[in-house]
């Protein structure tokens, strides 16, 4: 069998140990978040009910019609927990559907607010903003968790795929960053201030048919391009200074391959872990995927699994999973986290 093989030059390569399994008692496919000291636990079950589990007693969060499916979110600094029912998730799944967004504290039992009506909800600026995508308006919201103002909103230009989910960051609470695509299919990183009421292009894909990530390290931006499959593009990781560079000029590439990567880009500390292709098979037109981490410092990539078919990282608060054959693999935290407070489900 003849393979396209990428051969790296510029950037060393090593490889990572076997990593550990996620071990749990409770059906691992019921959990929604443990936090990284393993003190808490948010399962889902059958009948609707979101429920806590710490020091081996159980609480009911929220109850929803059955069958609800719930998403939930933090930073790392795992403070606000962000929780996202999607009711009627296996009779309604399109992705322009608005779910229901509330916010918790880590371990609290009692006080769950509502925020709003939408999706892909995510934490900014020391967990006191929280920002989620509607998709049928094409607005982003940001609200405020800590203080009683009004939320902001923007409109993405994107009028040609309905299907488009943008990455969301922000600077300061009146300046945001965020991907949105033009009238050409385009991918473009767009910063947006709410005082001045300007736009500015941070990055533009140079060909249609590329998604664009991005990710904070410092007063760095993190800025992944990756081409959609078929799309004959490089892959690349960019850092861009946020400040004292004018009209974004000064960027500088840390990473290239002539393959597709996945991305699915996830930023810790001075490292950014990500989906790369090893290798693509034409006969089966398909390749070989894991994660790898890039020291955004030394340009140095490591391979974090070697399971050759890996399709997703899952962020959850320290932790950085993913996923093979059914079982959850911890890639990044604390390897020994083994959590056995949960009870089955009735």
């Amino acid at each position: 069998m003849q393979y396209i093989k990428y051969l790296l030059t510029l950037f060393s390569i090593s490889i990572q140990a076997e990593v550990a399994q996620l071990q749990t008692k409770q059906d691992i496919s019921k959990i929604r978040y443990i936090s990284s000291d393993g003190k808490f636990t948010y399962y889902q079950k059958n009948s609707g009910e979101l429920q806590l589990s710490t020091n081996y007693n159980f609480t009911t969060l929220l109850k929803k019609p059955k069958l609800t499916q719930y998403n939930l979110f933090t930073s790392p600094k795992e403070s606000v927990l962000i929780i996202e029912a999607i009711e009627q998730y296996y009779s309604n799944q399109g992705l322009r559907k608005n779910n229901t967004v509330y916010t918790s504290a880590v371990g609290e039992q009692e006080k769950i607010e509502k925020i709003g009506n939408g999706r892909s909800p995510k934490l900014h600026l020391d967990d006191n903003w929280i920002s989620f995508y509607q998709p049928q308006k094409g607005n982003i919201v940001f609200h405020n968790l800590s203080a009683k103002i009004p939320s902001k909103k923007i409109t993405l230009t994107n009028k040609i795929n309905p299907y488009f989910i943008p990455t969301v960051g922000m600077i300061t609470p009146n300046d945001i960053i965020y991907t949105d695509l033009n009238l050409k299919g385009l991918s473009a990183l767009i910063q947006y201030s709410f005082i001045e009421k300007k736009f500015s292009t941070i990055y533009k894909a140079k060909s249609p048919g590329t998604k664009i990530e991005f990710c904070r390290y410092q007063n760095k931006l993190i800025v992944g391009e990756f081409p959609h499959s078929g799309v004959e593009s490089k892959s690349s990781i960019r850092v861009i200074p946020l400040f004292k560079n004018k009209n974004y000029q000064n960027q500088s590439v840390i990473y290239t391959n002539d393959l597709n990567d996945i991305g699915n880009m996830v930023c810790k500390k001075n490292k950014v872990f990500f989906i790369r292709t090893n290798e693509y098979h034409p006969q089966i037109n398909k390749g070989d995927t894991d994660i790898y981490s890039l020291d955004i410092e030394s340009k140095k990539i490591k391979r974090q699994t070697n399971f050759k078919n890996v399709t997703q990282i899952i962020p959850m608060g320290n932790l950085i999973l993913t996923v093979e054959k059914g079982k959850y693999y911890i890639v990044e935290g604390n390897q020994k986290l083994i959590n056995d407070q949960i009870k089955e489900d009735n």
